[in-house]
């Protein structure tokens, strides 16, 4: 018999707006959200067995195997690092029966890019240049540090949903690109709740402004992204990623590859929201 646990996970990586897309279904009144105390946008140092990793895991942990809540309620966690933990999907899949998932993918050079100044602001990032703090990605690695400085790991989308749909059907996984959030949040956040079985939330239970998202303007551009100089020598360190991909979601990711990256934001999302392959 499996344990209970929460109904769904909002399982994007830091700065790919999946703290706002939590806050936001969290309004909704059927909807419960739990997350860290610790904002993992923030970064955790690469010191191994970091305190603020800890308390990501004791989160996960907890909701695994705690109790389940009120009937009319559905149950979430904010589990930033979800995608790229094998090892934490395994034990969701052994405890909840069919839990929904939703992940927002943002352009890999600039979700990376963003991560690596955040921590650098916050102080726990030593390194000052972008591309040596990529290089150092597979030591930290071997030396057991977690999750935070693993800025291209963390971005390596195409291996990471090959590995989740091992254990989860497409139909429970909800894929969302960034440039949507960006361009159409209200809009996106309707089709999450649909997807998650609840209906579109009352009017004013709406985003404050369209680019109420992690790493936007106030007027809602995109900003974050490195320069085109800085991200054509590391457009390589995606590649092979971006095109497994492609291959496993069956859609287009090609801008980026491409100097400027996905800039433009897309179109609003007019996919039905539920339904099998709701999430591919």
């Amino acid at each position: 018999m499996r344990m209970t646990g929460p109904d769904f996970v909002v399982a994007g990586p830091p700065e790919s707006g999946g703290t706002r897309l939590a806050a936001a279904l969290a309004r909704h009144p059927a909807l419960r959200l739990s997350w860290p105390d610790h904002d993992p946008r923030d970064g955790p140092s690469d010191v191994p067995g970091d305190a603020a990793e800890a308390l990501w895991a004791e989160t996960v942990t907890g909701l695994l195997g705690g109790s389940a809540g009120a009937p009319t309620h559905r149950q979430g966690l904010l589990a930033p690092y979800l995608l790229a933990d094998f090892a934490a999907q395994q034990r969701l899949h052994e405890r909840v029966a069919y839990p929904r998932l939703l992940v927002a993918l943002r352009d890999p050079v600039d979700r990376a890019y963003a991560a690596w100044a955040r921590a650098r602001a916050a102080g726990t990032e030593p390194l000052a240049d972008f591309v040596a703090a990529l290089d150092a990605e597979p030591e930290r690695a071997r030396a057991g540090c977690g999750w935070g400085p693993r800025y291209a790991e963390l971005g390596r989308y195409g291996v990471q949903l090959q590995r989740l749909y091992t254990l989860f059907s497409p139909s429970q996984v909800l894929l969302l690109r960034y440039p949507d959030l960006l361009a159409a949040p209200n809009s996106v956040t309707d089709r999450a709740r649909a997807f998650l079985g609840v209906r579109p939330a009352p009017s004013r239970d709406r985003w404050a402004r369209p680019g109420a998202l992690d790493g936007t303007r106030d007027d809602g551009t995109r900003s974050g992204g490195p320069p085109p100089e800085l991200r054509a020598r590391v457009l390589d360190v995606f590649r092979e990623d971006v095109r497994l991909l492609e291959s496993v979601t069956s859609r287009a990711f090609g801008a980026w590859l491409t100097a400027a990256g996905e800039r433009a934001p897309a179109a609003s999302p007019s996919a039905p929201p539920g339904g099998p392959g709701a999430g591919r």
